[in-house]
């Protein structure tokens, strides 16, 4: 069994001179294969007859779709199939068909069952048109297992899972400071020094749990909350945040202590 990460792709490619990857193995085993989803790869016909692939996407699902064919049976695992961009589901399929079920190529599925936004709307969204997504699951029916997690747990209690973040040592180090020391100092995205310090038990509290969060104040909360000026330190809890959405592909609700988080936040998430 070889594990390759989808950034080491190009290597491969490079490493194996381009030849075929069936020397690999019979089977390839895409997990998480949402990764995919950026794939823009079809299959053209020259004016000589020859078959040829012609790729679109990125640097590394164009090193994959060369070799898609190179293997017996292919097997793309995720638990987020859609994902928030509802065309994505055409660059997984494409590896188990070639484009048999949703089309040759990306475009023409966006066309055949998507209305597609303004190209000056930077945030707007691919809208399936009435029926499409209905056509499309018939479509890849023979090629789908779905595994439902509803179908093996009880809903007796919640399931509360932990999720552990590490704090980048520069900042860990501050932590520890302003939890011995009651003050700490920090350098603003200005690159300008500034002091943070604590007067109380429960300020101090405070500070470490901003910390936490990925920034800390550094004038006093109870000022006009336009004045309030902070520092940021980091965007580990982001970082898990994001994760947590790419594994679940489910709404979410998040709780914060601080309106800095909410900015943080927005700005990662739009």
């Amino acid at each position: 069994i070889y594990v390759v990460p989808y950034t080491t792709l190009p290597w491969l490619e490079e490493y194996t001179g381009g030849r075929r990857w069936d020397a690999l193995g019979r089977m390839a085993v895409a997990d998480e294969s949402h990764r995919l989803a950026r794939t823009r790869a079809s299959w053209q016909v020259s004016s000589l007859g020859n078959r040829f692939l012609r790729t679109d996407g990125s640097v590394q699902t164009n090193a994959l779709a060369k070799h898609a064919e190179d293997f017996r049976y292919w097997v793309n695992a995720t638990g987020t199939l859609r994902g928030n961009d509802p065309t994505g589901v055409w660059g997984q399929y494409w590896y188990l068909d070639g484009g048999q079920a949703l089309g040759n190529s990306h475009t023409a599925f966006e066309q055949r069952w998507f209305q597609m936004p303004s190209r000056y709307s930077e945030f707007a969204k691919p809208i399936p048109l009435p029926g499409a997504e209905d056509e499309i699951a018939r479509r890849v029916q023979h090629l789908t297992v779905v595994a439902r997690t509803e179908d093996y747990y009880t809903v007796d209690r919640p399931n509360f899972v932990r999720r552990t973040v590490t704090l980048p040592e520069k900042t860990a180090k501050a932590y520890r400071e302003m939890r011995t020391r009651m003050a700490t100092e920090l350098l603003d995205d200005n690159g300008e020094l500034q002091q943070v310090a604590a007067l109380s038990a429960a300020a101090k509290s405070a500070k470490l749990r901003q910390m936490a969060a990925g920034f800390v104040y550094h004038r006093d909360e109870d000022l006009d909350p336009d004045l309030q000026l902070c520092v940021d330190l980091h965007d580990a809890k982001l970082d898990a945040v994001e994760s947590i959405l790419v594994e679940t592909g489910e709404p979410l609700l998040l709780f914060y202590y601080h309106k800095a988080v909410v900015q943080k936040l927005r700005k990662r998430f739009k």
